[in-house]
């Protein structure tokens, strides 16, 4: 397909890398976008889901922990991969979904690396029987970054908002001294992954107080700060630079 920039629409629906510290409200935003299904790696929603129970929120969302079977065994590192797709899958095929979202990166980055061991041999480990992991080899790295990059490409192409949480690593750097603060992702692609998404925010909550009555306000900022410039901030559907949290809003923008 070819069109002159005065024509030219996307045909890809928005995709969100939601990032920031834990307790920010990652999971609560990215449960009350559209009509979520939630593929949840970390199996630590409770504490979202209590809070937005206690607000007596309209949220949508299902939940898929995909690496605990019925039974309530845990399904082997080499084969989370694969167990992972198929509740991705599940949730694209639902026809009454609107939103995947993917909790979280830092987890997802595990399962990725442990499919990169299996592709190439490489011994996976039982922490609990003590054994460590095989090291992976330079040619591993390589593997691991074009299998993370094509994982994205094929879910911003299946027709959902694509919503992935991840959290934020500080670095100093040593020539200047000045801490900058990075997407927690191994190697030189923590500064690539942002151009994967369409919307990179960053998450916050504030404390507003009236009286002995306490608020708690979630933010999004589309925007950095100094120490923020590498996380790659930006908003393509043209959110303010810092924002407080409106689902009914935001839901129109990105759905609309």
């Amino acid at each position: 397909m070819i069109s002159n920039f005065a024509n030219f629409k996307t045909t890809s629906r928005p995709a969100i890398l939601l990032a920031g510290p834990p307790g920010t409200g990652k999971t609560v935003i990215s449960s009350m976008l559209g009509t979520p299904f939630i593929i949840e790696l970390d199996n630590n929603h409770a504490g979202a889901f209590n809070y937005l129970q206690s607000i007596h929120a309209d949220c949508k969302a299902t939940v898929s922990v995909p690496f605990i079977r019925d039974d309530g065994t845990v399904i082997p590192r080499a084969e989370r991969w694969k167990a992972m797709n198929a509740a991705i899958t599940s949730g694209i095929s639902n026809p009454s979904c609107t939103t995947l979202v993917i909790d979280s990166l830092s987890a997802l980055i595990e399962i990725g690396l442990d499919e990169v061991r299996r592709q190439q041999n490489r011994k996976i480990g039982d922490p609990i029987k003590g054994e460590k992991d095989e090291p992976l080899q330079i040619q591993d790295w390589g593997a691991f970054k074009g299998l993370m990059r094509q994982w994205f490409i094929n879910l911003r192409a299946a027709g959902k908002v694509l919503v992935v949480t991840a959290h934020i690593t500080t670095y100093k750097d040593e020539l200047t001294g000045i801490l900058q603060e990075f997407i927690n992702f191994p190697g030189q692609f923590a500064e690539e992954i942002a151009g994967l998404f369409t919307e990179v925010w960053l998450t916050d909550i504030e404390e507003k107080r009236n009286g002995t009555t306490v608020e708690y306000i979630y933010t999004i900022r589309t925007r950095p700060q100094p120490s923020q410039r590498k996380i790659g901030l930006k908003s393509g559907i043209q959110l303010p630079p810092k924002v407080p949290v409106d689902f009914a809003n935001l839901n129109k923008l990105l759905f609309s």
